[in-house]
């Protein structure tokens, strides 16, 4: 039985409950939020009983199989995690591809990879015996779309609203990451207190280490091809503390969204179904993005996407200083 997204997964995790889980789960995703809370799931079911976590890269396959073939007289029901199943080598994997045939039932064997060839014995072994959960990579812009989604429901969850704005220019500011995500809401959450709506000025005064508005007047000089206002609100923002490597995240954010409207455009697609797919835009915002998405033009976008990679590659391997790399980067993205 094999799953390609969450919803799917967690809607058999909890119809299966503890007596009907499967006795192997292979979960395999890129994103180890996702790992996390699929583990979570099975944990969430499973509250009571014994948990044991293994690492791939330290745990012995001798000491593995023993513990899976133990039986206790204590604890009817136990889960093995065993992490990173990628990093093993074909012997270990053979092994676990032998287990599966003839699993312990008292035990549930939660296996993790960021990802496993379909071909191999040993993902055919597990989807035979057990549950795969396998979710593929998104395009960049389909992972900042599933990941506002996903913000949205987790602040309904809590108990609040966030506005759409909101919303946006929070991941403006953080990513995609979800864990940080997370505690930018908590702090946000201690900010509004028994306010029901996070509203874009919350967001502005509590999770900005850059102005949003700054980012906004940063991406029209570029998009504009205006350099000289580029650099200059780029050196701006780095003497006022912003993080390099931030400035970058809230750049590709803007390129990623622009880059997917002109891709709709391109598509045969129009004004109508743009709004549909960024409902956070007011009707002044979305004129001006169609405007930017046709006048930067697609390859500029995609090549502008290529050389903001290549300026954290450059700044994670110290190939630079900020200064000079933040200019590279203005008048590269800003050059006709």
């Amino acid at each position: 039985l094999r799953y390609d997204n969450s919803q799917a997964y967690a809607k058999h995790i909890q119809s299966a409950g503890m007596q009907h889980l499967a006795p192997v789960y292979l979960i395999i995703s890129k994103n180890p939020r996702d790992i996390t809370e699929a583990i979570d799931l099975i944990k969430k079911v499973m509250e009571g009983a014994d948990t044991l976590v293994f690492s791939s890269e330290l745990v012995k396959l001798g000491i593995l199989l023993d513990e899976l073939q133990t039986i206790s007289a204590f604890s009817p029901k136990r889960v093995v995690i065993l992490k990173n199943t990628d990093k093993l080598k074909k012997p270990f994997l053979q092994a676990l591809s032998s287990y599966f045939s003839q699993t312990n039932p008292q035990v549930h064997l939660v296996l993790t990879a960021t990802a496993v060839d379909k071909r191999t014995a040993f993902y055919k072994t597990a989807e035979m015996s057990g549950v795969i959960l396998d979710i593929p990579e998104e395009k960049p812009w389909m992972r900042e779309k599933t990941v506002q989604r996903w913000l949205r429901e987790r602040v309904y969850k809590d108990g609040k609203q966030v506005e759409p704005r909101a919303c946006e220019a929070l991941m403006q500011q953080i990513g995609t990451d979800q864990d940080l995500l997370l505690q930018e809401l908590n702090k946000l959450y201690c900010y509004i207190g028994e306010r029901p709506v996070i509203t874009y000025q919350d967001v502005c005064a509590i999770s900005s280490s850059v102005n949003v508005d700054d980012i906004w007047k940063l991406g029209e000089a570029i998009f504009h091809f205006n350099a000289a206002v580029g650099l200059e609100v780029f050196k701006s923002l780095l003497d006022d503390g912003a993080p390099f490597l931030s400035l970058l995240r809230q750049v590709r954010s803007q390129f990623q969204s622009s880059y997917q409207i002109c891709t709709l455009l391109a598509n045969g697609k129009g004004r109508d179904e743009v709004s549909k797919q960024f409902p956070y835009l007011t009707p002044h915002l979305l004129n001006k993005k169609l405007q930017v998405a046709q006048g930067y033009g697609m390859a500029r976008f995609k090549e502008g996407l290529l050389t903001i990679d290549d300026m954290e590659y450059k700044a994670k391997n110290s190939l630079g200083n900020d200064a000079f790399l933040g200019e590279m980067l203005i008048v590269k993205l800003s050059t006709k």
